[in-house]
């Protein structure tokens, strides 16, 4: 999993947060996540509040079910 916050802690907020950085995701299994700001972000009362995303964000390689996008990869 590629991103700069898990979803796997307590509650969050983001506000006014903007990734300028590539993000790869090189996998070679199935159901990873990669986003600009967070891969997964589940199970937790996470608030994403006037986010971009300007940097790249790119899969690659094998595997399947992945979970991508520019802010958040999945939110459950």
């Amino acid at each position: 999993n590629c991103n700069a916050y898990s979803g796997d802690g307590a509650p969050a907020i983001f506000r006014n947060c903007v990734n300028y950085g590539k993000v790869t995701l090189n996998a070679s299994s199935a159901n990873r996540f990669a986003g600009g700001i967070s891969g997964y972000a589940g199970d937790h009362d996470v608030i994403f509040e006037n986010c971009r995303n300007e940097g790249e964000v790119v899969a690659n390689g094998g595997g399947s079910g992945h979970h991508i996008g520019g802010i958040i990869g999945s939110y459950t």
